[in-house]
């Protein structure tokens, strides 16, 4: 009767162990990463919907561009009535942002600036006045003053750190009149993405992140590209 393995036996199963474990692992750790910038993603974008809702409680309002975020001061106190700031970069993005950014696919990388098309599409193209802080949850929050058509969000969901990579953990959204979060063109977004890629893995998203905030938000707060 055999009473044990040999080494021999011992050292093969080892080695499927190890080499079903370098497929496996990388998807897994992926997909643990992926969830965990949804989530955070997640949690951002509740802080600013709330906030968008408070505000028109408190001021009376209906359309948030008749409320005080329509103004450089007003908004600047509207991100410290209603986040918890752990950092103020001022007038810039410097602190709150990292230096610069690759695509999701790590394909190209842009020198981090506010009013390039990188950061702006497919937003719009009306001039920027962000202000940016990080709040007490390690996202960083950049909100353009109000104008007569929405108010421009860039959230980083963990601050300067890694991976800083757009649609990943850097996104860009609009907040409008009636405080729903969206992109500037979700139907423009989706017809050139598809256009491009030909596969509806990248549908909404592709580049600078265009269109991935609403493709997360579509498919259940999942990111599957």
């Amino acid at each position: 009767m055999k009473k044990g393995f040999t080494l021999a036996e011992v050292l093969i199963t080892l080695g499927v162990i190890g080499i079903v474990a370098s497929l496996t692992l990388p998807n897994v750790l992926n997909n643990f990463n992926n969830k965990t910038q949804v989530a955070q993603l997640q949690r951002t974008y509740n802080a600013i919907a709330n906030a968008a809702t408070q505000l028109l409680a408190s001021e009376q309002v209906d359309d948030l561009t008749q409320s005080s975020l329509g103004s450089s001061g007003g908004r600047d106190d509207f991100m410290y009535k209603y986040f918890k700031i752990q950092k103020d970069c001022g007038g810039g993005w410097s602190g709150c942002l990292a230096d610069s950014y690759q695509t999701y696919n790590r394909s190209e990388t842009t020198s981090t600036d506010l009013t390039s098309s990188a950061f702006t599409s497919p937003l719009g193209n009306q001039s920027t006045d962000f202000k940016c802080v990080t709040i007490d949850t390690g996202a960083s929050i950049c909100i353009s003053t109000m104008n007569n058509s929405y108010a421009r969000v860039i959230v980083d969901t963990n601050g300067v750190s890694s991976p800083n990579l757009f649609g990943r953990d850097l996104f860009k959204f609009n907040i409008f009149p009636d405080g729903r979060l969206g992109t500037f063109n979700k139907a423009w977004a989706s017809a050139f993405a598809m256009y491009a890629s030909g596969n509806n893995e990248y549908t909404y998203c592709m580049g600078f992140s265009d269109g991935c905030f609403d493709q997360i938000v579509s498919n259940g707060w999942k990111m599957n590209y």
